[in-house]
């Protein structure tokens, strides 16, 4: 069960953060992977370097998340009311808001501004998510983890658009 969410965990992952990876080149709007050059370092700050850092950032939550979504899921079909199940939907929760800090944390790094109050935005949004008990309580079987992944890539969607940009 924990590989199929790891699975479901990672389409979310790549549709979450795969505008952060969009770098372009200014002079003619090709991709530097496509063109084979090899991308200038990004300036400490720049939407490049920040984009990239919380691109890194939501990977290792993302991969977090799937193993305590799997957790959760697993003791929820075993034994709902039990402490262990608690303590795996706070700790699914937990992993949100670790997320959204780190999110915020980043973003307060950027020198562009648009890109600062996006982050800012995105990470407040998420980390709603994670204080709602109702975004992991309707986690109930392997089934619903693609909607929960949907919703925070939905969530995450204006940073992602932000760093594609």
């Amino acid at each position: 069960m924990r590989r199929a969410v790891m699975a479901y965990v990672a389409i979310g992952c790549a549709v979450f953060i795969g505008g952060c990876d969009s770098a372009t080149s200014a002079s003619d709007g090709t991709s530097q992977a496509a063109s084979g050059a090899t991308p200038p370092a990004a300036t400490v700050g720049s939407k490049s370097d920040v984009c990239g850092r919380i691109r890194v950032e939501v990977s290792s939550h993302m991969t977090e998340l799937g193993t305590a979504i799997g957790k959760y899921v697993g003791l929820r079909t075993a034994d709902p009311g039990s402490d262990d199940t608690e303590d795996a939907r706070e700790a699914v929760a937990d992993e949100i808001k670790a997320m959204a800090a780190d999110i915020s944390r980043l973003g307060d790094t950027a020198t562009d501004a648009t890109l600062k109050t996006t982050a800012d935005q995105v990470a407040h949004a998420i980390d709603a998510l994670g204080a709602d008990a109702d975004f992991v309580t309707d986690v109930k079987s392997l089934s619903d983890v693609p909607a929960a992944i949907d919703k925070l890539s939905d969530t995450a969607q204006p940073l992602t658009d932000a760093c594609a940009s």
